[in-house]
């Protein structure tokens, strides 16, 4: 884990040392508000489940205040209770002014979240829309049709 540096709180001596206590307090306060099952919070990440793993990781991403946060499928496996608290944190961060690039292949988790869908097919832009304005149907035909016409290339590393 990297936040140490990167984050005001965890860190003393200029980065090189991790606060320990404020890393414990942090971790609890993942384990608490995600309701990450562990017998603690020293117990190893690899040791609990799958969900349990991934609340957790997204639980030390959410809590985190960057002006920033890439999700890539957030909701995977996770219970329906779960799922329902993440989607809500997710638009507490919107609300918040933190800008969410949310890639899902939930179609309805994408209409729900986001203020705007971009479906991308073989490196090209192929439908551009405003949440309000899109339906299954749309994002499911731009996603498996050939590009149409207006299709804008997407610059490759």
């Amino acid at each position: 884990m990297t936040h140490h540096r990167l984050t005001a709180g965890f860190a003393r001596l200029r980065g090189r040392w991790l606060d320990r206590r404020h890393a414990r307090r942090f971790a609890e306060d993942v384990r608490t508000q995600f309701a990450v099952a562990s017998s603690s919070i020293d117990q190893p990440l690899g040791s609990l489940s799958g969900g349990n793993q991934q609340k957790a990781i997204l639980g030390r991403e959410l809590l985190i205040k960057r002006p920033f946060v890439l999700l890539d499928q957030p909701t995977r496996g996770l219970d329906v209770g779960s799922i329902e608290y993440v989607h809500e944190r997710i638009l507490q961060m919107r609300d918040d002014g933190r800008a969410v690039l949310l890639v899902s292949a939930d179609l309805d988790e994408l209409l729900r979240l986001s203020d705007r869908i971009v479906v991308l097919r073989r490196g090209l832009i192929v439908l551009d829309v405003a949440s309000a304005d899109a339906t299954q149907a749309i994002l499911g035909s731009a996603m498996l049709e050939t590009a149409p016409a207006g299709a804008t290339a997407v610059p490759r590393p």
